[in-house]
């Protein structure tokens, strides 16, 4: 899950429980709601500069995932 919004993205990835148990990781962008520098509530498993770089980070972590 990529979003700019800790309380709401962020809270809602962390807190997802998948039925078929694939688990979600929370990439919080520094643009939008978020502001650099402030500690957020909710903590992210990753933070990266903009939507292009989680998608970045995204595309990078499923391809090293393949087998």
């Amino acid at each position: 899950m990529v979003g700019d919004n800790p309380e709401s993205d962020i809270r809602g990835a962390n807190d997802f429980k998948s039925e078929h148990g694939t688990q979600w990781t929370s990439v919080l962008v520094e643009t939008g709601v978020f502001r650099k520098g402030i500690t957020p509530k909710y903590k992210p498993n990753v933070v990266v500069k903009d939507v292009l770089s989680g998608v970045k980070w995204a595309l990078e972590q499923a391809r090293n995932s393949k087998v």
